[in-house]
């Protein structure tokens, strides 16, 4: 029996098949990078034709956006988890070496966070990809926290949001270059980072009511952020 002919892509796109073709496409990239991978090579590696891959996805870049974002989608969901669990991850400097190594621990998060042009290539190049880091990256995820810290007494107020934004920002991106280039291992890179946030932004401990209800909101804002993820891919 011959695939059907490419059409729009189906709803229902997280079937059992699309899973398995994303799982595919998920091995070839990180062996082959995105230049060298190809739906038919896909389709081939997940046992389906190629056209059953076009069901879902009209263009290979369609295919690696999903992928790319379901896996950042899933990095935000299980970081408002850790937090729910352990409220004082809330804390501006745990939380931004929580939130820095849950994307280095993901190799195509990391790569999309550090622009690895070897590994991704020209999708960097789409809007949606680019919207990713704009919107939904670490350091925007980080500076759309600021306000609660500030609300709830955690962090100095004798800079404005914006200076502390952008500092956050600076040394989100500085971190990520860094791990990027080696060889200065990874939980040494992480204890600077919380140190440096620390020194730089923390005022204060909360009590442990206004510590529960932090972490609840700052959960609640990294489950809307991956929402967001999976809805512009959906």
């Amino acid at each position: 029996m011959t695939d059907p002919a490419p059409e729009t892509p189906a709803p229902g796109r997280r079937s059992a098949r699309a899973a398995t073709i994303l799982d595919a496409a998920r091995q070839l990239i990180l062996r082959q990078g995105f230049k060298a991978v190809t739906m038919a090579s896909v389709a081939q590696h997940a046992h389906v034709g190629k056209g059953t891959a076009y069901q879902y996805w009209r263009t290979k870049e369609d295919l690696f956006l999903e992928l790319i974002a379901g896996e950042l989608a899933d990095v935000l969901t299980e970081l408002a988890e850790q937090v729910r669990a352990a409220p004082p991850v809330a804390q501006p400097d745990l939380l931004c070496a929580t939130v820095t190594r849950s994307w280095l621990t993901r190799p195509l998060v990391r790569a999309l966070q550090t622009s690895d042009d070897v590994l991704l290539g020209g999708l960097l190049d789409q809007p949606g990809a680019r919207d990713l880091v704009t919107t939904h990256g670490a350091g925007p995820i980080l500076r759309d926290l600021l306000p609660l810290w500030r609300t709830y007494e955690v962090v100095r107020t004798d800079w404005s949001a914006q200076q502390q934004a952008d500092a956050v920002a600076l040394l989100v991106i500085g971190y990520f270059k860094v791990a990027d280039l080696g060889p200065q291992p990874e939980a040494e890179l992480e204890q600077t980072l919380q140190l440096a946030i620390r020194g730089m932004l923390q005022l204060r401990e909360p009590d442990r009511a206004d510590r529960v209800r932090l972490a609840e909101e700052v959960a609640a804002v990294l489950t809307a952020h991956a929402d967001l993820v999976r809805a512009a891919v959906n």
